[in-house]
């Protein structure tokens, strides 16, 4: 499940009994639909698989929640699109999920393809941060999207000059902290991990 919200909703991927899958909402009282395979997609298409994570490796994560109500997941479309969308934690979805980003973005000049995902969260300002497949050797980096702009946190052979040496990978450890701050795990050189 995602996080339990400051209003006490959570989100819940789940397949139903007749093999669709499907993120169901909480609101405290009431289990409702959120979105499942087959409903509308942005761009005319429909939604054919709904995941947060990795699809190639079968990592699987849980769809952020943030305290507003806006749920961020990832899909993928009959077009083949795969992406992280945008949908409200209310009863029917409220309308089509806008698309967040996805396959085919870049960032600066790093295209996310194919698009692999092994942590997301998101805060009440808006801001996702996400670590993301960018090269065709499948490394991951760490990144962050604020309004329109998205920006690269960590990637193999950044430096890191707290550590005097450079990143070798990023791992799987990611939480947005408030007041602009940002937790993100990572390997360097030497190959022993570090929280930044």
């Amino acid at each position: 499940p995602s996080r339990l919200n400051n209003p006490g909703q959570i989100a819940v991927p789940v397949t139903l009994s007749d093999g669709k899958e499907a993120l169901i909402g909480y609101d405290r009282s009431t289990l409702f639909r959120v979105v499942e395979a087959g409903d509308p997609a942005p761009g005319g298409g429909v939604f054919t698989q709904i995941f947060t994570g990795s699809l190639r490796t079968d990592v699987r994560l849980p769809p952020a929640l943030d305290d507003g109500g806006r749920l961020v997941f990832g899909a993928l479309t009959g077009g083949l699109d795969a992406a992280l969308y945008a949908a409200r934690l209310a009863p029917g979805g409220g309308g089509v999920p806008e698309r967040v980003l996805g396959a085919g973005d870049t960032v600066e000049g790093a295209p996310l393809s194919p698009f692999e995902i092994q942590a997301l969260d998101q805060d009440a300002d808006g801001r996702l941060a996400f670590e993301a497949v960018y090269n065709e050797d499948f490394d991951f980096g760490t990144f962050l999207k604020e309004g329109s702009s998205l920006l690269a946190v960590a990637r193999e052979f950044d430096r890191v000059p707290a550590l005097d040496s450079f990143v070798r990978s990023v791992t799987p450890r990611l939480a947005l902290l408030g007041g602009g701050r940002l937790a993100y795990g990572v390997t360097i050189l030497d190959g022993s991990e570090a929280i930044l």
